[in-house]
């Protein structure tokens, strides 16, 4: 294999396949929530239901707290 050919078809599309990756792994979901849920006095409430949502996206998320 000569080396023009390697630098002309297989060198860009190695490098257009790991731009590639970089670009879809950037679109992971990392994100965290984290809080205490109390009542009026303070006190922390165990088994609250506590929903997140995003109506623009259409997206929810329920949960039960600890």
């Amino acid at each position: 294999m000569r080396w023009s050919f390697v630098f002309r078809n297989v060198f860009p599309l190695g490098l257009i396949l790991l731009l590639l990756a970089v670009v879809t792994q950037s679109q992971t979901g990392t994100t965290s929530l984290h809080g205490v849920v109390t009542d009026k006095t303070g006190a922390a409430i165990s088994g609250a239901t506590v929903r997140l949502s995003n109506p623009a996206q259409g997206l929810e998320r329920r949960t039960t707290t600890g």
